[in-house]
C-alpha cells in the first residue's frame, strides 16, 4: 500500500547482521521514521525500500546497500523529510507526493548508483550535500523543483546526467563537478 506510513521510530540497533528487504515497489510498504544506530554487525539493504516519514537518521554502524534503492517518498506530518547523518546508499529516488516535498539533508548523503528525481510535484533539496558517484535521471516535471543543497558529482567512472526534457522543470540545486577521472555526459 502507498498509504503505509507513521510517526513511530523504526530503531535498527541489533549487534549482529540485519537485513531490510523492501516491498520492491517505489512508494509502497513505506517505513515510518528510521534510526540506524548499530554498535556492531552489518545492516544489509535489499530491494526497493520506501519511507513515508519525517526522519531517516543514520547515527552509527556498517551499512551494505548492495544494489538496493531507497525511496524518499513523503513526510508524515509535514511536507518535509529530514535525512540525517553521513552515510552511503546505492540507488536513491526522490518521489514527492502531492504538494511537493522539502528534503533536508543535514550532512552528506552519498549515492554510489543512480539518483532519480521523479513525479510532477516539487522536489526541494535543502542544505547538506548529495554526493553522486553514479548517474542522475530526472523525470520530475515541476517548475518548483529547486533547493540550496549541493549536488556533488565526483564519481571516478563515466557518469550521465539526464535532464527532464522540459526547460525550467526538474531543476537541480547547486551543482559541483569534481571528477578526478572519468567523463560526465549531459543529456536531454
Amino acid at each position: 500500500s502507498t498509504n503505509t506510513r507513521g510517526n513511530a521510530t523504526f530503531l535498527i540497533d541489533g549487534t549482529g547482521t540485519q537485513t531490510i528487504t523492501g516491498s520492491g515497489v517505489s512508494g509502497a510498504g513505506n517505513l515510518p521514521n528510521v534510526t540506524i544506530n548499530k554498535s556492531s554487525g552489518t545492516l544489509n539493504l535489499a530491494s526497493i525500500i520506501s519511507t513515508y516519514a519525517d526522519n531517516w537518521t543514520y547515527t552509527a554502524g556498517t551499512m551494505s546497500p548492495g544494489t538496493s534503492k531507497v525511496v524518499f517518498y513523503y513526510g508524515y506530518t509535514t511536507n518535509q523529510l529530514n535525512i540525517n547523518g553521513n552515510f552511503t546508499l546505492a540507488n536513491t529516488e526522490f518521489n514527492p507526493a502531492a504538494g511537493g516535498m522539502n528534503y533536508i539533508i543535514t550532512n552528506t548523503l552519498t549515492c554510489t548508483g543512480t539518483v532519480t528525481m521523479v513525479g510532477t510535484n516539487a522536489i526541494v533539496l535543502r542544505t547538506g550535500t548529495l554526493e553522486v558517484m553514479g548517474d542522475v535521471t530526472i523525470t520530475n516535471t515541476s517548475t518548483n523543483t529547486r533547493g540550496n543543497a549541493t549536488f556533488l558529482i565526483d564519481g571516478t567512472g563515466t557518469q550521465t546526467i539526464t535532464g527532464s526534457g522540459v526547460s525550467g522543470a526538474g531543476n537541480l540545486p547547486n551543482v559541483t563537478i569534481n571528477k578526478s577521472s572519468g567523463t560526465l555526459n549531459l543529456a536531454s
